[in-house]
């Protein structure tokens, strides 16, 4: 593995790169999500290592990359042995995949799972409007730093502008050609919430915020 820098106005943003692409230094992921369908119903299933898990969102998505949703969330996140059922599953193929928030705010992705069924509203499961959902371009994993994940780099032209808090302007990436950043918590001076704006081909495909711990939380 080796890392890249890239100076911007007096910081440096620091990524991390590997063969075939970017990659996050080995994250400890829950397992494997364990789907299985009966009656046209799909139940998943995990275990998990971790403790102080504040918040387990189930998210569903028809092409394994893209265009997951959060369907629900777990009404016990920090049990060991957890499930969820998805009583309504859409036609086709489903791929599951758990947005997993610790106790420090930090978050992050198990690896997706799948199940292809007939066509068959939530069991066991609690939904929370006001519950903070991720992006899947670009989100904080478990030590802190930032994820980017721009599957189509190769091909469009991709750009972020990042803020604080309040919005005032920090830094840029521009003219993104890789396919997965990192991104070191460094870059942001301090833990917080920090907003940002991605554009492809010049224009804005996403507004959304994460959440960088601050020292004592990492």
């Amino acid at each position: 593995m080796r890392q890249g820098f890239l100076f911007l106005s007096c910081f440096a943003i620091v990524m991390v790169a590997v063969s075939g692409g970017y990659k996050a230094h080995a994250q400890a992921l829950l397992p494997h999500i364990t789907v299985q369908y009966n009656n046209g119903k799909n139940y998943l299933s995990w275990k998990s290592g971790y403790s102080g898990i504040k918040q387990i969102g189930v998210q569903r998505s028809q092409d394994s990359l893209f265009n997951y949703a959060t369907i629900g969330h777990v009404s016990q996140p920090d049990k060991k042995v957890n499930q969820f059922v998805d009583n309504h599953p859409r036609p086709g193929r489903n791929y599951y995949r758990l947005f997993i928030l610790l106790a420090n705010n930090s978050y992050f992705f198990s690896v997706p799972a799948n199940q292809s069924l007939e066509p068959a509203t939530l069991l066991g499961a609690t939904t929370s409007p006001e519950a903070f959902t991720p992006s899947v371009y670009v989100y904080t994993n478990p030590e802190g730093n930032v994820n980017i994940s721009l599957a189509g780099a190769d091909t469009k032209h991709y750009s972020i502008r990042f803020f604080d808090a309040q919005d005032h302007f920090l830094f840029a990436l521009n003219d993104i050609q890789r396919p997965f950043l990192i991104l070191d918590k460094s870059n942001f001076l301090r833990g917080g919430w920090y907003h940002y704006v991605l554009y492809e081909d010049q224009k804005v495909k996403e507004k959304w915020k994460f959440y960088v711990p601050v020292a004592a939380e990492r």
